[in-house]
């Protein structure tokens, strides 16, 4: 939930939906594209930052899936064009503020995260046969957000050693070509 908000996989998606829909004449691609942030919307907030979304943009959003079921059922596109006018709304007011963002509050993205305290885990990368375990005693509060296209996460973990890891999140890309940067 940390890695990638839901602002950010709506934004993401719509941006796939644009392009099958305007550029693509893909109707139902772009209803693909669509369907499974409306199904996560649905399934309920479990984070107060996914509570906040779904407070500020539900309303809309609820509209604009009543507008794709219509389509669904008639096929006329007048109903996509009445849903992408509730859509480019959310761009409109979502787009600026993903630009403006620098750290999240870790309770708010991920209160179970944070609550996570004393892990009989290792911290990754530290395993070494014949020494102790280094095990994750608990996360920082906050995240820092990398000004890059996919804005990625740089999260800070306490080690029961005392001392303090640093790891990247990445929720929206492949990590295989990725190694441990920081």
């Amino acid at each position: 939930r940390a890695s990638c908000l839901w602002s950010e996989a709506w934004i993401d998606g719509l941006e796939t939906a644009s392009k099958a829909f305007y550029t693509e004449g893909d109707d139902a691609g772009c209803v693909r594209a669509l369907l499974p942030l409306h199904e996560a919307l649905e399934r309920g907030a479990q984070t107060p930052a996914e509570g906040a979304f779904v407070r500020e943009f539900g309303g809309a959003l609820d509209a604009a899936r009543a507008e794709l079921r219509q389509w669904q059922e008639s096929g006329e596109r007048a109903h996509l064009h009445s849903a992408w006018a509730l859509y480019m709304g959310l761009f409109r007011a979502v787009s600026p503020r993903q630009a403006a963002l620098t750290s999240l509050d870790l309770a708010s993205v991920s209160p179970r995260l944070l609550g996570a305290t004393a892990l009989e885990l290792a911290v990754p990368g530290t395993y070494e046969p014949q020494a102790p375990l280094v095990t994750i005693s608990g996360f920082r509060p906050r995240l820092s957000v990398i000004a890059s296209k996919q804005r990625p996460r740089r999260v800070m973990l306490a080690g029961d050693d005392g001392r303090e890891y640093s790891f990247l999140l990445k929720g929206r890309e492949d990590l295989r070509q990725d190694e441990r940067v920081m």
